[in-house]
């Protein structure tokens, strides 16, 4: 886990994490059947790995940030984090193109 700041994108792809956990109901299936791409090496490579624990902890660590992002964003929330996963995917399918 990461005790730094994150990055925006960071930031919103713990915010969609937490999100799709909360849909589905358990964050190890979340993990392992969606792909989740941080550009904190250690984020990612639990992501990768499909380890939730720590990107568990993450989402704890960071509540703060992102309980305010939810403040911030009540009304275009699901706007925000769709055109995030978007671009995500996006960001997935050229790594693996590569």
């Amino acid at each position: 886990m990461t005790d730094r700041k994150l990055t925006d994108r960071d930031l919103l792809e713990l915010i969609s994490l937490q999100q799709k956990d909360e849909w589905e109901g358990d964050l190890q299936y979340t993990v392992e059947n969606w792909p989740w791409r941080f550009d904190d090496l250690s984020l990612n490579l639990a992501a990768i790995e499909g380890r939730a624990k720590p990107l568990a902890r993450a989402i704890s660590y960071h509540k703060d940030e992102i309980d305010a992002w939810w403040d911030k964003h009540e009304d275009d929330a699901d706007d925000l984090i769709n055109e995030h996963r978007g671009r995500q995917e996006a960001r997935i399918a050229s790594e693996e193109s590569e």
